[in-house]
Formats: structure tokens, C-alpha cells, sequence
């Protein structure tokens, strides 16, 4: 979330470990040999090493929903809710990494899952937002 500390930090690693990074780049071929990768870029240069991790980010997978159908307001980034999770159909609500909503982590979605049910249920006094306050949500990545 902070530029300058992301630089810092993968400075560090790649001069302490010889990690090579190669951000938004196209892999063509991947060959795997027992001990040894090789991935071949879109330009045809090489990298070749003994492990590979490959980072790809998500997207919503909205395509069979047919929200436009039942008149649900979307994005690439996702369904539009608003703060209580509804969308611009009356009586639909989303929740989790479908929306367009910034934090995309399990535990975030399952929470805000439980405030778009809460919300649909519950009377209006017992309603609430989607979720805690976003400044004291973890950012974790799960492996």
C-alpha cells in the first residue's frame, strides 16, 4: 500500500536471495525439467531458475450472471454496490471479491457475505455497512 516501502522490500529480497522479478510480462512457454525451469517471454528472452512463482492477480468472473438482464450495474472491477452491499437492482445484494469493492481478501469477503445477509434479513434499525472499518482490516495473502 505504501510505494517506497514495496520498492524497499523487494529490493532487499532480490539483493539477499538473487530472486529476479519480472513484472507484467507475457510467458510464452513454461518447460519444467526435474530441477529446472525455464519460461520463455513474449520477447523470447529466457529466464531460467529452479523454482517459479507466478503472481496473476484476480478478476470477478461475471460473464454467466447476465447482470445486465436483471438490470445490475458492473464494471471490470466488479458489481457497483454501495457501503450495505446493494447494487442498483432493488433487492440484490453482493458481497466478496465480485464487487467493486477494494479489499479482496477471504476474510474480508466472508465478512462482508455475513453484512449483505444481515442487511437483507434484518429490519432496517439492525442493518449495518458491509464490513469493519477498512483501516483495521489484515492484508494477508494465504499460501
Amino acid at each position: 500500500e505504501c510505494p517506497e516501502a514495496q520498492q524497499a522490500l523487494l529490493g532487499a529480497l532480490v539483493n539477499v536471495s538473487g530472486i529476479k522479478f519480472v513484472p507484467s510480462r507475457v510467458v510464452e512457454v513454461l518447460r519444467l525439467i526435474p530441477g529446472e525451469v525455464t519460461v520463455v517471454l513474449e520477447d523470447n528472452s529466457r529466464l531460467t531458475g529452479s523454482h517459479i512463482l507466478v503472481a496473476t492477480g484476480r478478476a470477478p468472473n461475471l460473464k454467466s450472471l447476465e447482470l445486465k438482464k436483471a438490470g445490475v450495474a458492473h464494471s471490470s472491477a466488479g458489481i457497483v454496490v454501495d457501503t450495505k452491499g446493494r447494487t442498483s437492482a432493488k433487492g440484490i445484494s453482493a458481497a466478496g471479491d465480485v464487487t467493486n469493492l477494494p479489499d479482496r481478501y477471504s476474510h474480508f469477503a466472508g465478512w462482508q457475505g455475513f453484512g449483505a445477509v444481515k442487511n437483507a434479513l434484518l429490519p432496517w434499525f439492525l442493518r449495518g455497512l458491509l464490513g469493519p472499518d477498512r483501516t483495521v482490516v489484515p492484508r494477508v495473502t494465504f499460501t
